[in-house]
């Protein structure tokens, strides 16, 4: 008696969820699929026409427990793969049948089968990047002598380098670590971060 209240249901629904299409597309699909859901059950209702068909499709089962909601299945002539019937793999081979990992797992073969793709879209990921790096110590030696000799306090040298001496200078540099700035300002200099 239950199973026949729940498809009496189930087929009322359908008939509201059918009559509520837009007409062209009732007309457009002669034959039209809903999957019903209701408390624990799974019904499928079908529309040839005027005419309703309804089954439980499964019965029991821990399902939501509130009330009908409903999905409209893919209709098959209006999927993709109908291009592909009578070639007779549909495009996936006869050996590997669409299974495995054709062109290995994750990011495999950057370096080897799939090389123009990663210099194509991601170039630089392999390899190391090397920032060149110079002592505080050392840095008032890139200056040239002639520039050291007209070198005062209102006249200050820029380096274009990594790093700051103990002399006031003026460093271009993309990256600097917050000790290099304390001691850089500290001996009256500056810093141009660039990017």
């Amino acid at each position: 008696m239950k199973y026949a209240e729940d498809i009496l249901r189930a087929k009322q629904l359908g008939t509201e969820v059918f009559k509520n299409l837009p007409s062209s597309s009732t007309q457009r699909w002669k034959l039209s699929y809903l999957i019903l859901r209701w408390g624990n059950r799974t019904f499928s209702v079908t529309q040839c026409g005027v005419a309703l068909s309804v089954s439980i499709l499964n019965y029991g089962g821990k399902r939501n427990q509130g009330g009908f909601w409903c999905e409209r299945e893919m209709i098959t002539r209006f999927k993709k793969n109908k291009k592909k019937r009578g070639h007779v793999n549909a495009g996936h081979g006869r050996i590997g049948k669409h299974r495995k990992h054709t062109g290995g797992r994750g990011n495999v073969g950057g370096m080897h089968h799939h090389r123009i793709l990663f210099n194509k879209y991601h170039p630089g990921y392999f390899g190391m990047f090397y920032c060149p790096i110079v002592n505080i110590d050392k840095l008032w030696s890139m200056i040239p002598q002639d520039v050291k000799e007209k070198a005062s306090i209102d006249n200050v040298p820029l380096i274009d380098g990594v790093l700051p001496p103990s002399q006031p200078v003026i460093v271009k540099t993309k990256l600097i670590s917050k000790l290099a700035e304390k001691k850089i300002k500290e001996g009256n200099g500056a810093i141009v971060l660039t990017t």
